[in-house]
């Protein structure tokens, strides 16, 4: 099933701008709804049947002619909006992708206080270790050497008259007091 003769393809009704194409079309319609010119015997009517006619296609022609340009337009403005909405995609996933860095080098940053706050919680716990040791060894000594003070002062003679240069004083007296 083919175009017949003389009928026009009917466009949509709306362009891709929701234009009414409806008018156009009728339009259309109309000029291939006139009858081609009879043969007449007159020559004038002939000739002026024929310039209606060659106007109407004139007519047609700028017609066509003036939608073709406005689907050129519609098209080149659909692309150019397809192309802003691909370059807006393009700069949500841009700034999607520097958001994730964001959150990933702030994790990092994160992981890395942690492992520092660990380490510095490790050196102050060695730190504390040692000072307690330290602190236990100079315990330890001082006690070592209270314990050699006591036992020295235990191996001192403590009777009177015992031990060498002892003049008999008991050991709380003052020397020069008699």
């Amino acid at each position: 099933m083919g175009i017949r003769p003389g009928r026009l393809v009917r466009p949509p009704s709306r362009d891709c701008c929701g234009r009414d194409r409806g008018r156009s079309h009728r339009e259309a319609q109309e000029a291939s709804q006139i009858p081609p010119p009879a043969e007449d015997s007159s020559s004038v009517a002939s000739e002026v049947g024929s310039e209606a006619l060659r106007l109407k296609e004139l007519e047609l022609e700028a017609r066509r002619a003036e939608l073709e340009a406005e689907e050129r337009r519609a098209e080149r403005e659909d692309k150019k909006a397809e192309r802003e909405e691909r370059r807006r995609v393009l700069e949500l996933e841009d700034k999607k992708a520097a958001r994730e860095a964001e959150e990933k080098k702030a994790a990092r940053e994160a992981e890395n206080e942690e492992r520092k706050a660990a380490r510095d919680a490790e050196t102050r716990r060695i730190e504390l270790e040692a000072e307690e040791r330290r602190a236990r060894m100079q315990f330890d000594q001082a006690k070592l050497d209270h314990e050699i003070r006591m036992l020295e002062m235990r191996a001192r003679p403590t009777h009177l008259g015992e031990g060498e240069g002892e003049d008999g004083r008991i050991p709380s007296e003052p020397r020069g007091g008699e």
